[in-house]
C-alpha cells in the first residue's frame, strides 16, 4: 500500500494564479444562484448580476472555503452549532469522507 498526502489550503494561502481561479469559479457560482433583495414596493426580487472581485473574496473568506493548490474548491463541510459533529471538518474526495 502507498500513502498519499493531500494538501488543502485556505484562500489566503493560495498562490496568485490559484486565487484568480478560485475567484472566477466562485463568481460564476454566485452569479448563477443570484442574490435576493427587497425592491421599493417591499417585494423580494432576484439579482443575477455578477459580484465584483472584492465582494467575491469577501464571500469566500466569510465562508472559510478550502481549496486544492490549483484553486479548485475542495468538497468540505464544517459542522457547527448543535450538530453532533460540531467543530469537525470533513473532506469528500473520490467518494470517500475524511476528517481533517
Amino acid at each position: 500500500m502507498k500513502q498519499v498526502t493531500i494538501n488543502i489550503y485556505s484562500f489566503n494561502e493560495l498562490g496568485e494564479q490559484a486565487k484568480q481561479t478560485a475567484i472566477f469559479e466562485h463568481g460564476n457560482f454566485l452569479e448563477s444562484v443570484g442574490q435576493d433583495y427587497e425592491d421599493d414596493n417591499g417585494e423580494i426580487q432576484m439579482d443575477y448580476t455578477r459580484p465584483d472581485d472584492d465582494e467575491i473574496k469577501e464571500n469566500i473568506l466569510a465562508n472559510e472555503y478550502l481549496y486544492f493548490e490549483s484553486g479548485e474548491l475542495a468538497q468540505c463541510v464544517t459542522y457547527c452549532g448543535n450538530h453532533p459533529k460540531s467543530g469537525i471538518t470533513e473532506l469528500t474526495f473520490h467518494g470517500r469522507i475524511y476528517e481533517i
